[in-house]
This record gives structure tokens, C-alpha cells and sequence, in this order.
């Protein structure tokens, strides 16, 4: 009875571990995440990260622009890595079918906005989502919410 116990932990226990990396190979591009305001002046206004290959990276970008391939990146710290990558699991599939663009309207009011991209197959889309939850899907609004805190304990 012990033995059958012991290997139904260990095996729970193995598969509880595979679910954790099994969004890291989802999106095998990485992820970026950001936020921007347009009326905005000063540090802060659009701030992006870029999860990717266990590291985390600032990218240096003067304003949104949407899903360019020519950034500067500035690669953080590895606490800074750990804060973030809960992100990669919290990512809801759905997005990936939603079509590129504005979901909701991001900015429209000063509220800001939330820039998304996710890479997978060597496709990209980007997305720009509101801030504010009754603009948005129900499913966007965990993952939203996440991506707001992680910003906030992040340089």
C-alpha cells in the first residue's frame, strides 16, 4: 500500500513538473509584454520586456511600434527572469487566435494600453489590448492583470 502511494506521488509530481515547461515550448519565440501611454512625457511611458531562451530583456523602444524586428535589447537581471516568466503560463490560448490589432480600445481614453506579442511556428502577432476588463474578453483579464503586476516589480 506505501509503495502504491509513493509511486502515485512521484508520478503526480512528474507530471504537475512537464505541465510548467509545456508553455515555454508554445510560444517558442518568447514572449514580449509591455505597456505604453500616449499622453504621456518622461520615463515609463512605454515600457517593454521580452521573455526569451530563460532570459528576460528590456527592449529600448522611444514608442509603441507595434510588432517591429529592430530593437535594441538589454538583457535584466535573472531575478528580474523569475519575476517574470509566470507569465509564460498564464498565457491564454485564445489569444493566439484573436486577430492582430486593437483588442478593445487601448489608449483611447489615456487609460494605456497593454502590448502583447507572442511568436510560434516562426509567426508572429502583436496585439494592443485596453486596459480596462469591460473592453475585453473575459479570458484576457487573469492574464492581463498579471501582466500589470509583473510590470510593477520590474526596473
Amino acid at each position: 500500500m506505501k509503495r502504491t502511494v509513493l509511486v502515485t506521488c512521484i508520478g503526480l509530481f512528474i507530471g504537475i513538473s512537464s505541465c510548467d515547461e509545456e508553455p515555454l515550448e508554445l510560444f517558442d519565440n518568447g514572449l514580449e509584454f509591455g505597456h505604453s501611454y500616449g499622453e504621456c512625457i518622461g520615463a515609463g511611458c512605454v515600457v517593454t520586456y521580452r521573455l526569451q531562451s530563460g532570459k528576460l530583456y528590456q527592449i529600448d523602444r522611444p514608442s509603441y511600434a507595434g510588432c517591429d524586428q529592430n530593437v535594441q535589447l538589454s538583457v535584466l537581471p535573472d531575478s528580474s527572469f523569475v519575476k517574470a516568466k509566470i507569465l509564460l503560463t498564464q498565457i491564454p490560448e485564445q489569444l493566439w487566435h484573436e486577430p492582430t490589432g486593437n483588442i478593445g480600445t487601448p489608449d483611447a481614453y489615456d487609460q494605456g494600453g497593454i502590448q502583447i506579442s507572442l511568436s510560434k511556428d516562426g509567426e508572429k502577432r502583436c496585439w494592443f489590448i485596453d486596459t480596462n476588463n469591460q473592453a475585453t474578453p473575459d479570458y484576457l483579464h487573469h492574464f492581463i492583470d498579471s501582466v500589470q503586476e509583473v510590470i510593477q516589480e520590474l526596473p
